[in-house]
């Protein structure tokens, strides 16, 4: 959850770390996806996700969107991990960095 003024461009990051999977997932399968204003005189909300993908064990990885919210408002992130490996896991370092 972070607070954005409207008419100003940031950029959301939030970063991901996964431990040793056969096959690491895809952009499909692991995302960060925001939800924010994109009307200046309603509530609508509309969403975008991340294209990154994770391609090293252990390693941190930024997660970024660049948004322009067009009304004074919370954006809220939610990670979405669609794919399962026995053992496998995904941390979520769960502080988004604005820029």
């Amino acid at each position: 959850m972070v607070k954005l003024s409207a008419s100003v461009q940031k950029t959301l990051t939030i970063k991901l770390q996964a431990n040793a999977w056969t096959t690491f997932p895809t952009a499909d399968e692991l995302y960060i996806e925001w939800s924010y204003y994109n009307n200046a005189s309603t509530a609508d909300r509309t969403t975008i996700k991340t294209t990154a993908v994770i391609s090293q064990a252990d390693t941190w990885t930024d997660f970024s969107v660049t948004l322009t919210p067009q009304r004074d408002g919370i954006a809220y992130g939610n990670v979405y991990l669609k794919k399962f490996e026995s053992g496998k896991t995904v941390n979520v370092n769960g502080e988004a960095v604005v820029s």
